[in-house]
């Protein structure tokens, strides 16, 4: 129910028909809400291993890994949710020192994050992470853009595609029989 809401207060930015403090209020009561809703996704059991969560260097906005974390808690993974304007180096040392690491998921909201983004990914291949890689967000076009960058695949634009991505490298879940 946020992202679409925030979607639009985005777009109204950009045409200059809201302007920042409108877009910072808006984004803070988006992370209250996050806040208030995130233990409701806890889930119990054993974890289904390891996802680092974050957005690029230089891009702040957090709340799409705030959003994309609570989804893949609900969904029984451990999260790292490192937020926004993740530095390359808090990216390697949490997903070099993650147990049973699952896959690496990299946001970017807005373009021109590319260099940040293939930085990113190669300083993790660099330190030898084999887990899958992945990026996407607003800000990455489609498979395309993101295979050009380094990623082994896209995250799609949004949390629910990125979610789908998550799962689809990850082993399944078990059922009770």
């Amino acid at each position: 129910l946020l992202a679409p809401g925030l979607q639009m207060v985005g777009d109204d930015w950009e045409a200059g028909r809201v302007q920042v403090a409108g877009e910072h209020r808006a984004s803070a009561s988006a992370l209250r809400i996050v806040g208030r809703l995130g233990p409701l996704f806890a889930r119990r059991g054993r974890p289904r291993g390891t996802v680092v969560i974050g957005i690029v260097a230089s891009d702040r906005h957090g709340i799409p890994s705030a959003m994309l974390a609570d989804m893949a808690r609900s969904d029984g993974f451990h999260v790292l949710d490192l937020g926004a304007d993740t530095p390359v180096e808090s990216f390697v040392e949490s997903a070099t020192e993650a147990s049973r690491l699952v896959a690496v998921m990299i946001g970017a909201t807005l373009t021109g994050r590319e260099a940040g983004l293939a930085d990113t990914v190669g300083s993790l291949r660099a330190a030898g992470v084999a887990a899958p890689v992945r990026v996407g967000g607003a800000g990455v076009a489609r498979e395309k853009a993101a295979r050009a960058v380094g990623a082994d695949g896209w995250t799609g634009r949004d949390a629910r595609s990125a979610l789908l991505a998550l799962n689809g490298v990850a082993a399944p879940r078990r059922r009770p029989v």
